[in-house]
């Protein structure tokens, strides 16, 4: 039998929030530009003892190599090194064993320092959309397929970074004092950020992060709580941001609700021909939600988890907790020899991302596997169609059905496991927001009468 540790089940439980329900999570996209900059520096070069002292003996007219090697008493290697560095920065030039100052190096010696102004640039700047911060080397979960995209607060052109030079010119010398780490030279060079001259690239990308949506049923409200990790610190900011969306760009986060959805399908009704009565699913899901404390905080938790779970008869028929069925979908290319049925109207958002084509096609390789989904939708019969040309190497080809009423998602192993999805509709002012309750069966004979129900 497949199955998961009560340890990765207690890692789903989500933040509790004292009188609100946890609903459902959605991706947020954040966005990020990521810039290059064309700038110039100012380079401040000083040279060395050695560099210094062969400067003056030609600059003294001991022009003839052979002489300078001579007066100087010194390794001729490391006279013909100094000379070549000399020569790169255009200090000198040479005519056979001829040597020179060029005009340069007339006036480094002079200054014994050289002050340059030259091009150069600044790449994969990013800035933060939303709050205008600027960073460097972000690991981002780059994302073209989030629930809701937040809008741009922050515009960046050649003002914005002007405005920031100062933040800038810290960047600058972090990247410089690495690259001086890994470069050894004989001059001593100090080079700076001098101006912003342009942008030379600018790409605009959303950073993927998971919003908890929870329901507040006293004053009938949503609560947003950002999965950010330990970089939490922009939460307020973040709900902030996404309610003003919502009240001035409603058709931005629509699919932070499944209104239209719910109109679309006028026949809505979750009970009917369902093994599981919903309302009393909501409830036991209430009721589980109560030992979920002893299950985190208990150190014997993890342990008896399992008991806790027997006790409240959700072991062979429970309620999982949230997001667990994804889990078990990345779990099935380990099945062989067995059939498995996947239905859903919502073939896309079974997994997190767009593994499904593979996890699908890994199970056809050792299983039977058959897809049902909505007669119309033409979105789900198009990502069917392309399952099936994928897996025709396979000996067991994807067979796929149409039906005229798919609500939820169901995915039955035969003789293994069966999991059910359904939807609750919650009202909420002029809204619809589906409450996903799980549901898992490890029970031979309901799972077998279920598949046979649905085919």
């Amino acid at each position: 039998m497949i199955n998961l540790s009560i340890e990765k089940q207690i890692a789903k439980i989500k933040k509790r929030i004292d009188g609100a329900t946890y609903i459902k999570s959605v991706t947020v996209g954040i966005p990020y530009a990521i810039i290059n900059l064309d700038i110039s520096v100012r380079k401040e070069i000083t040279i060395s003892f050695f560099h210094e002292i062969v400067l003056k003996f030609i600059g003294e007219n001991w022009n003839n190599y052979d002489e300078l090697l001579k007066v100087l008493g010194i390794d001729q290697d490391f006279l013909d090194n100094i000379l070549l560095e000399l020569g790169r920065s255009d200090y000198i030039v040479h005519s056979g064993k001829q040597l020179f100052l060029t005009s340069k190096g007339k006036n480094i010696l002079i200054e014994l320092k050289s002050v340059l102004i030259e091009p150069d640039f600044l790449n994969n700047i990013f800035v933060n959309l939303m709050d205008g911060s600027i960073h460097t080397d972000l690991l981002l979960k780059e994302s073209n397929h989030t629930d809701v995209c937040l809008n741009n607060i922050w515009e960046v052109d050649l003002s914005f970074f002007i405005n920031k030079e100062d933040k800038l010119r810290d960047i600058f010398l972090i990247q410089q004092r690495k690259e001086e780490e890994s470069i050894s030279s004989e001059f001593n060079q100090r080079t700076e950020l001098y101006r912003i001259m342009d942008i030379q690239r600018n790409r605009i990308i959303f950073h993927e992060v998971d919003l908890d949506i929870y329901y507040a049923e006293d004053d009938k409200s949503l609560l947003f709580e950002f999965n950010m990790g330990s970089n939490n610190t922009h939460q307020d900011f973040l709900v902030k941001s996404i309610r003003e969306q919502i009240d001035t760009h409603p058709k931005t986060v629509d699919r932070l609700f499944d209104t239209e959805y719910y109109k679309r399908n006028k026949w809505f009704n979750l009970n009917a021909g369902e093994i599981v009565d919903l309302p009393n699913l909501v409830e036991l899901k209430k009721e589980f939600l109560q030992y979920e404390d002893t299950l985190i905080s208990s150190k014997e938790g993890a342990r008896d988890g399992r008991e806790l779970v027997n006790h409240q008869n959700t072991l062979n028929n429970r309620l999982m907790l949230y997001k667990e069925y994804k889990d078990w979908m990345q779990l099935l290319p380990d099945l062989s020899n067995n059939e498995c049925l996947i239905i859903s109207d919502k073939f896309q958002q079974i997994t997190d991302d767009d593994t499904i084509f593979t996890i699908i096609n890994k199970i056809s390789e050792k299983n039977k596997i058959i897809l049902k989904y909505k007669v119309g939708d033409n979105n789900t019969k198009k990502f069917i169609d392309k399952i099936q040309r994928d897996s025709s190497k396979n000996k067991n080809i994807v067979t796929s059905i149409s039906a005229n009423q798919i609500m939820g998602t169901t995915i039955i192993v035969k003789k293994t496991v069966m999991i059910k999805v359904f939807y609750n509709p919650i009202i909420v002012m002029n809204e619809i927001i589906f409450e996903e309750i799980p549901y898992i069966s490890f029970d031979e004979q309901e799972i077998n009468a279920e598949f046979d129900r649905l085919l």
